[in-house]
């Protein structure tokens, strides 16, 4: 079984019932799923992850909510190797970028990438379970390539 984790921010409905929707997106035989708000996740909920994904949506001037600061301040310098990253963003192509650029050195594998439209989540189940099971087959692609 593998570990999925699953940030997001802010901490409004629209984004807790798209994480929701990502978990309930993986296969629960294979994977296990926590999700939690970027105010609330920590280390450890990252390091026991092989698969960690982060959503947000835009925050005014930031690109990337601030509840999102202290996860990214104890990214820096972190060596996520053998891990898979996946970025989901609302509204936001801006998103995306920045946490590619925060990602750059972390020598996880960077998966595809998910950009949304503002309408409710649960418009969009299809497109997510779409994009997770990309994730999980670039998840499953790492495992046989690195041995995993």
């Amino acid at each position: 079984m593998f570990n999925v984790a699953i940030i997001y921010a802010p901490q409004k409905s629209e984004l807790k019932d798209l994480a929701e929707i990502i978990k309930d997106s993986f296969n629960s035989k294979n994977f296990k799923v926590i999700s939690k708000s970027a105010s609330q996740a920590g280390i450890p909920d990252i390091a026991a992850a092989e698969i960690l994904i982060l959503a947000a949506s835009s925050s005014g001037s930031s690109p990337i909510h601030s509840d999102f600061s202290e996860i990214l301040r104890a990214l820096n310098g972190i060596n996520l190797a053998g891990r898979l990253a996946g970025f989901c963003a609302v509204n936001t192509s801006d998103a995306l970028e920045a946490f590619n650029a925060v990602f750059n050195d972390s020598e996880a594998v960077i998966g595809p990438e998910l950009l949304l439209s503002a309408r409710d989540a649960k418009a969009c189940k299809a497109e997510i379970k779409n994009w997770i099971e990309e994730l999980s087959g670039k998840y499953k692609e790492m495992t046989v390539k690195y041995g995993i």
